[in-house]
């Protein structure tokens, strides 16, 4: 079973990919906890239990359709040296008139480190978080992105509902990528 953050991730995330994506690369710098980081943009990375038969997770792009059409999701998760997990995901609008989703959803941030139990978790919703498209190329089946996001992110334990308000941490980065379009459900 995954754990409870990621559960809080799906519950409010857009987009249900279903194809692997063939064309991911780039990177996601950030500086944690005042140490600067840097890590590997990778198409699927896969942290349910080994036990299930669940699917991995993935790097990509999926414009929307019906209620919330005109934005696109983008979802790089990224991979160091040092066993830790970063994913960065943002919904962009493409087409289309602002609505009212676009304030409501911006986009969400997990970072595992694997020696910590759970995860740290984001929405960018507190007041001074910001996440920011710098460049879009859309290109067929090709996304080039890059952009730059600042968040508290809150510790939200494997066993717990919800993240800790109280257990925090200041996380301030850019991605530069290149993503290929997944299908939706």
């Amino acid at each position: 079973m995954k754990h409870s953050y990621l559960g809080w991730l799906t519950a409010t995330a857009i987009v249900m990919a279903t194809s692997v994506a063939a064309q991911t690369s780039g990177t996601v710098s950030a500086t944690i906890d005042g140490t600067e980081n840097v890590w590997t943009i990778v198409p699927e990375v896969n942290l349910g239990d080994a036990n299930m038969d669940e699917p991995p997770d993935l790097s990509g792009f999926a414009p929307q359709t019906g209620d919330v059409a005109g934005l696109t999701a983008i979802v790089m998760w990224a991979q160091a040296d040092d066993s830790t997990t970063l994913m960065v995901s943002a919904y962009h609008r493409t087409s289309g008139e602002p609505a009212m989703i676009d304030d409501l959803v911006k986009g969400f941030l997990v970072y595992i480190d694997e020696t910590s139990q759970g995860a740290w978790v984001s929405d960018f919703t507190d007041s001074e978080a910001k996440l920011t498209i710098d460049s879009y190329d859309e290109n067929g089946d090709v996304l080039t992105v890059a952009g730059s996001f600042t968040t508290t992110a809150f510790f939200e334990a494997a066993d717990a509902d919800e993240p800790d308000p109280d257990v925090s941490m200041r996380i301030t980065g850019t991605f530069n990528a290149t993503l290929s379009r997944l299908e939706t459900e």
